[in-house]
């Protein structure tokens, strides 16, 4: 898609005991999705949880958030995270996407976490599109190198806690680093706690 891309990042990480709004009942997620899509978005990030509302990568769980989201927002893009909290071993993290019955249309796979490669190779097979997360310098030089960077759906800048005045600083670096390597792919930012890094 050309132009700019909009995509809603609906609940992230955070445990659903930090606010009111997040939940571990994907039909809430779901909904949230539907009013996102309707003011303009074109492709929704989903965190599934479990009922203890922690991050998961279990097939069971997958399965029902995306069905809920999918049954609310259909023929929108849905994509999930793999990140190394929902399964701190990498293997582990490599069967379960092998073993998910109902597939995300992509998934974001952060960089600096051991074992991304092989999470990357792992969806690749299964031909979900990849997001490769970037945090900071060192892991968009590993991203450089990667076997799957050709591969990849498009690059997630994911600014993470820093003061709001250093956002559009370390955005721009980053966005130079990504520049160097001879395979372009589209860059979407992502702003951890707000719009700071979006204006």
């Amino acid at each position: 898609m050309g132009g700019v891309m909009l995509q809603a990042c609906l609940n992230g990480a955070r445990n659903v005991s930090l606010h009111q709004r997040l939940a571990a009942d994907p039909a809430m997620i779901a909904q949230e999705a539907a009013a996102a899509v309707a003011a303009g978005a074109h492709s929704l990030h989903v965190h599934p949880k479990n009922p203890q509302g922690a991050d998961t990568m279990e097939p069971h769980y997958v399965t029902q958030w995306l069905r809920a989201v999918r049954h609310a927002c259909p023929d929108v893009p849905v994509g999930v995270t793999t990140g190394a909290w929902t399964s701190p071993d990498a293997s582990s993290r490599v069967k379960m996407v092998e073993s998910w019955r109902e597939a995300p249309d992509f998934a974001s796979v952060n960089w600096h976490e051991d074992g991304a490669e092989e999470v990357a190779g792992a969806l690749h097979a299964r031909g979900i599109g990849i997001e490769a997360g970037i945090w900071h310098a060192d892991a968009a030089r590993r991203w450089a190198c990667s076997l799957f960077r050709a591969e990849c759906l498009r690059v997630l800048i994911e600014l993470q806690d820093i003061p709001a005045e250093a956002v559009e600083g370390e955005a721009k670096c980053l966005l130079e680093l990504l520049r160097e390597p001879a395979v372009q792919v589209p860059t979407l930012l992502q702003a951890r706690n707000g719009p700071p890094g979006l204006r």
